[in-house]
Formats: structure tokens, sequence, C-alpha cells
């Protein structure tokens, strides 16, 4: 036994970026809970196109529930709301706001990532108690006649931006850019993994554009996403782009779900081989209509009245939406699709999502290319 190899306890996983609470979180602190409150509802009035949350505490208890269960699910008819016993700690947030892509933080309560300091004058004591807080500072905001970062601020973070509070232009282009920085990078991934029995040879070594299949999807992706990478459960071969399935037996869905267990912080436009009439201006159209707020962007696909999830952008939130629905015995990501918040978009050509999955849909296919 080699006695310089180092013994691990559990499998090494990639982990997602995680704050505290969400995946990407935003904290808040010294300033009077009011202040902070009517600030972070501006932002969320703002920037709509984001799914933001708001994690806070309450001064007082103020327990109205009408059943002392352990725990309470109400529907509230404008919104929807859960209330329960026991704590809220990192592992139960990631998942109840793991579809939010930004989480606001109470920091006069709670510690969280990136802070935006409020330099205001009924918070300075609380502050200075609260140091221990100011991990990641991003921003300062001068309030109410401040001129400057106070005194013991100012050894630290020299280097952190300054803004007035009535400078609402210069705050909205920090925060511009940084919300904009969120959004996950898109990679390409050609399902090749399935056995093509029905069709009785490699569906991913036909040849319809000149070249095999596999080749052709990688080609229409190359030049509008970071990378393109193969999923193929059946693969050997050890190389950067090839994917081999870790979630096996599941078909398609295991490909998602290994390219998310190896990549959780990036996004996949996926197209199975099966679809040799999805081109690049199925692809650029795809991923114009890209909204990354939501779990997937897809299209609804006529024949079938669903989403086909096939032909779809998965975004990185999707990956424990879909492990959830594994847990619960299910392996179809087209029931993801159906039951999950995404862009659903009507299908500018029906030849797109035309599948050759028998000798006879093939030679149909490529009569249509001839």
């Amino acid at each position: 036994m080699n006695k310089n190899i180092k013994h691990t306890k559990h499998t090494s996983l990639i982990k997602p970026y995680h704050g505290i609470y969400g995946r990407r979180e935003w904290t808040f602190i010294g300033a009077p809970c009011d202040v902070i409150h009517t600030y972070c509802n501006a932002l969320i009035n703002t920037y709509t196109q984001y799914k933001m949350s708001f994690v806070d505490a309450a001064h007082q208890s103020d327990d109205q529930r009408k059943v002392n269960s352990a725990l309470n699910y109400v529907d509230n008819i404008s919104h929807n709301t859960l209330e329960w016993e026991g704590g809220f700690d990192t592992y139960k947030a990631h998942s109840v706001l793991n579809e939010q892509d930004i989480v606001l933080v109470n920091g006069n309560h709670f510690k969280g990532n990136n802070q935006i300091v409020f330099i205001h004058p009924k918070k300075k004591k609380s502050l200075q108690k609260k140091l221990d807080r100011l991990t990641s500072v991003r921003l300062f905001i001068l309030c109410e006649g401040e001129e400057k970062i106070w005194d013991f601020l100012e050894a630290g973070y020299s280097e952190v931006p300054v803004a007035k509070f009535e400078n609402k232009e210069e705050q909205h282009s920090f925060f511009n850019g940084e919300f904009a920085a969120t959004i996950a990078p898109l990679c390409g991934l050609a399902l090749v993994g399935g056995k093509s029995t029905r069709m009785g040879e490699d569906k991913s070594q036909l040849d319809y554009h000149g070249l095999p299949q596999k080749e052709y999807v990688k080609k229409i992706m190359a030049s509008h996403v970071d990378m393109v990478y193969i999923s193929d459960a059946r693969s050997k071969e050890k190389s950067n782009e090839v994917l081999v399935d870790t979630f096996t037996g599941l078909g398609p869905f295991g490909g998602i779900l290994s390219a998310f267990r190896r990549f959780p912080e990036r996004a996949f436009l996926v197209i199975a081989c099966d679809l040799p009439l999805v081109n690049e201006e199925a692809v650029q159209y795809l991923i114009s209509k890209r909204n990354p707020s939501k779990v997937a962007t897809t299209f609804l696909n006529p024949q079938t009245g669903f989403a086909d999830p096939l032909f779809t952008i998965w975004e990185p939130k999707s990956y424990l939406i879909l492990l959830q629905f594994l847990v619960q015995g299910y392996a179809c990501p087209r029931k993801v699709l159906i039951n999950s918040d995404v862009e659903l978009l009507d299908l500018p050509n029906e030849n797109w999502l035309r599948n050759a999955n028998t000798p006879e849909e093939r030679s149909a296919i490529e009569k249509l290319l001839a």
C-alpha cells in the first residue's frame, strides 16, 4: 500500500458557489432597518428581470399562526407562505432559495457575503460592534450629510468604492455590472449516449450534413457557447470534452445531471443527436431567447403539447430540481420542465424537434435535406 496516498473519507465533489443563504447574495448593513427595507425594495422593483429574495428577522415575536403544526403552508391568494418550527440553516436555505438569482440580506441581523455598508450616523456604534461581519465589502454608501467613511474603516477598505446615497445613477451602474455577472456561462452539451436500438446503428455517427451527427451538433454550437461537451454514457475515452455518465441507467436525464455534477456553475444548451434538423439558426434563436432567471428556456413541441427537454437551455438552478425529482422516483426531464418555472417558447420551425429514431424516420428526414 502506498502510504503517501492521502485517505479521504468522502467522495470529492465540485461544490456550486453559494453564499450563506443563496447562490448570489448581497448583505446590507449599517443603516436602520427601515432604510435597508426601503433600499432593498427599490432594488427589487428596479431589477425585475431577476428573481430576488429578502432575508430578515423580526424585532419581536408575532406568532399569528392559526394552526400550531410543525410546518404550515398557506395560500394567501396573492402569495404563498411556509412557516415552520426549527432553524433556517445554510443547507435548508440553499434548498429553499435555490431558484432565486439574488438574495438580499439584512446585515443588521445576519452575516452574509458581499456587504453594502451604509455610513449612517444612527448606526456608527452598532457598526463598530459588527466589524467581524465585514468580510467582503463591495460598496460604501454615504448617508445624511456624511462626507467620508469613518476612521475605523479607512485602513482596511481604502480600495472599496464609495457613493453618496442621493447619487442613484452611480449605485445603479454598480449593481448593473454586479448583477449581470451572476448569469452563468453557457456551454453546449451534445447527448449521444442512447443505445440506438430502434435505429439499428449508432445515431450519433449517422451522416446527414457531410459529417457524423455528433460532430455536426458540436459544430453548430461551437461559435455560440463557451465550450461544447459530449455526453456519452458508453464512452471509454478520456478527454476533456467527453462527459461520461456518473448517473447511470437514466438516459438523457443522467447525462444532464452528470454535466451539472462536473460543472455546477455552468448553464447547458442541450441538443440530442437524434434531432438532425436542429441547425445553427435554431441554436442562435434559442440562445437569443434565453432567460437565465428561469429554470430553463425551452420550446413547446406542438406535436406532443409539452416542452421538449432535448433542445433546451438548462440553468444551474435546475441541478437541484433535477435531483429532487430523481429522489421522488422520476427520471424524465420533460416532467421537470412541465412542473418548473421555465421560459416556454413557441416553436418557429416544427422540423427543429423532428426526431430520427428509426430507419423510416431517418429516410424521411434525408428527403427533406436533399
